[in-house]
């Protein structure tokens, strides 16, 4: 059996009655360390190193261990308490077993060494509990309190997580300033590097602790577990806001440092979920290991990290575990929970953290993984949910599988994805398998039980076709391609076979219908109703909506119930009223004019206008319009221009200021040749315009001229003082004009 590291140090232990206690000794400070009083005794004995106390000059003892504040065989303690003459409590309070009834649970307590003290002691220290104290042989300081009389090193500053000074308000000290060596825990001089024996500790730069509560409280709360008194706590509370924390005992506060200290090493050093402060500097690219010591800096950003995970509870945690698996190394592309969240699910949940105090831990966890958890499929099978009834655990989940949800809706895979894509339901997917070329898809449990009952209560195109609106299917899909009728569900949409429809958007269609719907319907032998309207108009149904929506046709109700364009209704005279506007501005948007309109411009009759379009005088022809034969139709240029070159017998004689009689006198003797042989007169306009004599004016436009009447006029033409020209020796009143 190999022996321990204290018992081969140790060569021969001398018979207490021939060693002599030490002359001069130091008496213990509060909170002093093994090491300290040693480094003390030594120098008020003017011994040059302190080894010596540990080697007397016979030789009989020699201990070359110089990790003093965890002493574990009896002998030694014998030995230094002789030496030192301090009583058992006194040399166990200097070490660092003093802690262990804070640390340990009382299971893993070691049994006290026979015959000597019954006091617990620290067992061998494996790779987790190492972590938590720095090396065995460097040391820290507080600059501050080393200035102080008497300088001495604390107990509590060879603790990993404790890096501050709250006396003081400032981080700790580990490496000499002047050649950055590390600090020996067992040195002849308290305040001075052995190593160059120029550096001061008492002059190292003091970094000031950051003001953050939380920061400041974690530092307390672990002294405070550590059992030391409030006076060295600088006035700094131990608890700040909400935690969880805060009902632990200290020995389950201690193993869940110890276990998170693990769980949060590989996100180090520069993780976003780290919290760092304003302090010592963090070593670049690596990560907390069981071999490596853990740096100042590198606690101050663990603790306060730790302390921030239980802060506002449990929202910082699910952060934490939404990071993991980006972190733990062995994660594989399509692992599942189990390895995804490394040592936390593996070793600490459900094992070294399994006692009842730690519930909260596992029931936010199992929490995480029921409503959160994006990564993997839940499996019952999981130790979260061991000893739990399947289905329940079915019904707590948030997520669904594609499996699960297409069950549960009764559709295929590419209708469900094509839901997802459209953002009818909200799933997350994750790439698995060594080349990410498979997808694990978790649909949101909440958003598949909403669309399921939505889908209760949806009609079907046969149903609104038949009983709801009275026309083909092939007409309700034409409504819904009008956007007049919006579907819920259909192949374009969700690659549903059918198409379907809410009870609601029905409604609404009937209801912006019937609000153009007059209710006074007198005799239903003169009405047509709207569900076979579309042949009697010769429209598509579709358009014929769209004139009733614009105000162009009006429709009855005849509120009976049935399906609703059989209830709706069209009056004979309103589409014939209805039609002829239509055709009207069919043809205005083509410049063409009916023969109606023609007759009414010109203000002739028909038989005078189909004279003129036989002689050729008008031209007018059959048109096609809208694939619907419209008669005799005129260009509307056609008319303007026959306007411009013709003018009637009343236009000629407004023209020369004469009467009608006067145009058919001159039309009659040869000077106006009328067009056509019809009752009404028709003249070119040209030729009615050369009789008018240049410098002219008429009886009527010389007495404007003159501002006189027509009779005053006359009588002046009349006694010979204005000569006026007659056009044909007529009578002067029936065409005549003044000279000007």
């Amino acid at each position: 059996m190999s022996k321990t590291n204290d018992e081969k140090n140790i060569t021969f232990m001398p018979d207490l009655a021939h060693v002599f206690p030490l002359p001069v000794r130091a008496v213990p400070e509060p909170w002093e360390d093994l090491a300290s009083l040693l480094s003390r005794t030594a120098e008020q004995m003017g011994y040059k190193y302190v080894q010596w106390l540990l080697r007397p000059e016979d030789g009989a003892y020699g201990r070359r261990d110089l990790d003093v504040c965890f002493l574990l065989q009896d002998k030694t303690y014998q030995y230094l308490g002789h030496l030192l003459q301090l009583s058992e409590e006194a040399l166990y309070k200097l070490t660092l077993h003093r802690f262990l009834l804070q640390m340990l649970a009382p299971v893993e307590m070691q049994a006290t060494p026979s015959g000597y003290r019954e006091r617990p002691l620290f067992p061998l220290l494996g790779s987790a509990m190492r972590k938590l104290f720095p090396s065995q042989l460097a040391a820290r300081v507080c600059p501050r309190c080393l200035a102080e009389e008497p300088p001495c090193g604390v107990l509590y500053w060879n603790f990993g997580p404790v890096f501050s000074c709250l006396k003081h308000h400032i981080f700790l000290v580990d490496c000499c300033p002047h050649c950055q060596g590390k600090i020996p825990r067992l040195r002849s001089v308290l305040t001075h590097c052995p190593r160059c024996s120029s550096g001061d500790y008492r002059l190292a730069p003091a970094v000031n602790l950051p003001e953050q509560p939380l920061f400041l409280s974690s530092q307390a709360m672990i002294l405070g577990h550590l059992g030391v008194e409030e006076e060295y706590l600088g006035g700094v509370p131990t608890v700040y806001g909400e935690s969880p924390l805060h009902g632990l005992l200290s020995w389950q506060y201690f193993l869940l440092l110890k276990s998170f200290l693990n769980v949060l090493g590989p996100f180090f050093p520069n993780h976003p979920v780290l919290r760092t402060v304003a302090g010592p500097f963090i070593p670049s690219g690596r990560r907390i290991s069981s071999t490596l010591p853990v740096s100042l800096a590198e606690w101050a950003s663990f603790m306060l990290t730790f302390h921030t995970l239980f802060a506002s509870w449990p929202d910082n945690f699910i952060v934490l575990l939404e990071s993991l698996p980006a972190v733990c190394s062995s994660t594989s592309a399509n692992a599942g929970p189990q390895h995804q969240f490394g040592k936390l699910y593996k070793e600490y949940l459900y094992k070294h953290l399994r006692d009842p105090a730690f519930a909260f831990l596992r029931e936010a966890f199992e929490d995480y993984l029921m409503k959160h958890y994006t990564r993997g499929w839940v499996s019952p099978r999981l130790r979260p949910f061991s000893g739990k009834d399947r289905m329940e655990i079915s019904t707590e989940l948030t997520y669904l599988t594609l499996t699960k949800a297409m069950q549960l809706l009764g559709v295929g895979e590419p209708r469900l994805l094509a839901l997802i894509n459209r953002g009818v339901i909200r799933a997350h997917r994750s790439p698995i398998g060594a080349k990410g070329k498979i997808s694990l898809w978790l649909i949101e449990k909440a958003d598949v039980e909403a669309l399921f009952e939505e889908w209760k209560n949806l009609l079907s195109l046969e149903a609104i076709a038949l009983v709801h609106l009275g026309v083909s299917k092939q007409q309700v899909l034409a409504l819904s391609k009008a956007g007049l009728l919006l579907p819920t569900s259909g192949p374009s949409i969700d690659r549903n076979l059918g198409w379907y429809y809410k009870s609601d958007e029905i409604e609404r269609f009937k209801s912006a219908l019937l609000q153009y719907a007059c209710k006074a319907v007198t005799s239903a032998s003169k009405y047509i109703p709207l569900s076979t309207s579309a042949k009697s108009i010769e429209l598509p149904l579709i358009e014929i909506l769209k004139e009733i929506l614009s105000g162009h046709l009006g429709i009855f109700d005849t509120q009976r119930e049935i399906p609703l364009f059989q209830r709706l209704v069209l009056s004979v005279s309103e589409v014939k009223r209805f039609l002829a506007e239509r055709r009207k501005v069919e043809r205005s948007d083509l410049n063409l004019l009916s023969a109606r309109d023609v007759m009414e411009t010109l203000g002739v009759g028909e038989a005078t206008l189909r004279k003129w379009v036989r002689q050729g005088v008008l031209v007018g022809k059959r048109q096609v319009v809208n694939n619907r034969i419209q008669g005799i139709l005129f260009q509307k240029e056609v008319v303007d221009a026959f306007r411009c070159t013709y003018v009637f017998a009343k236009e000629a004689a407004e023209l020369l200021d004469v009467t009608s009689s006067a145009i058919y006198r001159y039309a009659s003797i040869g000077i106006l040749h009328p067009i056509g042989a019809t009752k009404l007169k028709l003249f070119l306009r040209e030729e009615v315009k050369a009789l008018i004599p240049p410098h002219k004016l008429s009886i009527r436009q010389a007495a404007v001229l003159l501002e006189m009447s027509v009779s005053n006029l006359y009588a002046l033409v009349e006694e010979g003082h204005i000569p006026m020209y007659d056009l044909l020796n007529v009578q002067k009143r029936n065409g005549c004009s003044i000279q000007m």
